[in-house]
């Protein structure tokens, strides 16, 4: 997967998903376990709340003999600086089971997903993406964040909407919503006050 959502790479759309971008209400010590796979991320760090709510149909999950459906996915973020240096990763693959009852009552919800990741002050880039392993199909998305303590009520979502479109949403104090939309072409932004 760390291919597919590399830094310069397209959006890839086969697992629709939503993510949600915060900075956590408490901020671990400075001497806390990181967040991530850069153990030697110095302080000060801010941690994220990185919220996912995945289209459950785009996520292989057959029936077995008992009912039961089954799956297993990867997810990944990497936080790269604004000269394109890694930062920080998650990765994480998760054995999915649910019973009839569950798997309905998440198609209704999309199934949540929550994950952490530390990045030190100033502006970053952060991708996210979901990878499914059983058929190989995949689902990513990126956006410049700025991670300096100023703004840790900064909230940002990122959404993929009709016709190729990435819908990434600033609840800051100035609210603006950028749509990128992306074809053979190339891709095109459309900036807004949200």
């Amino acid at each position: 997967m760390v291919l597919l959502i590399g830094l310069g790479m397209p959006d890839f759309d086969q697992i629709l998903f939503k993510v949600q971008v915060v900075p956590k209400n408490r901020q671990p010590p400075a001497n806390a376990p990181r967040a991530g796979s850069n153990t030697k991320l110095k302080a000060p760090f801010t941690r994220y709340d990185v919220n996912f709510a995945v289209a459950l149909p785009d996520i292989a999950m057959p029936l077995d003999a008992n009912g039961t459906r089954r799956g297993r996915i990867e997810i990944m973020l990497i936080a790269f600086s604004p000269d394109g240096n890694i930062l920080n990763i998650v990765r994480k693959r998760s054995d999915l089971t649910m019973d009839p009852k569950m798997y309905e009552a998440t198609q209704q919800v999309g199934m949540q997903l929550h994950e952490e990741i530390d990045v030190p002050p100033g502006e970053f880039y952060l991708r996210a993406g979901i990878y499914d392993m059983n058929p190989g199909n995949c689902g990513t998305v990126g956006a410049a964040l700025n991670g300096s303590s100023a703004k840790l009520s900064k909230s940002h979502s990122m959404e993929r909407c009709a016709g190729g479109c990435v819908r990434i949403q600033s609840s800051s104090p100035h609210p603006r919503e950028t749509r990128i939309f992306w074809n053979r072409e190339g891709f095109s932004l459309q900036d807004r006050n949200a």
